[in-house]
């Protein structure tokens, strides 16, 4: 029936309900086929201070842009 499960993982009570959820769904298609579970660990954004932002980095090409932009680019 199904071939590949995507659950959405960020460690909550909810999160460990939807993996054990999709782990028992995966078991019960008995067609013959694998199932894969793909867990997609969710992290919140991590907060960070103006200093940190803006501190300059160097790129490959020698150039400082700011870590903000930096990431924007990433």
């Amino acid at each position: 029936m199904f071939r590949n499960i995507v659950v959405p993982y960020d460690g909550s009570k909810p999160a460990d309900k939807a993996v054990e959820y999709s782990a028992n769904l995966a078991k019960s298609t008995n067609s013959g086929m694998t199932c894969q579970i793909i867990l997609v660990h969710i992290v919140p954004e991590i907060p960070t201070t103006p200093l940190f932002i803006e501190r300059p980095i160097s790129t490959s090409d020698g150039r400082h842009i700011p870590l903000s932009k930096y990431v924007e680019r990433l």
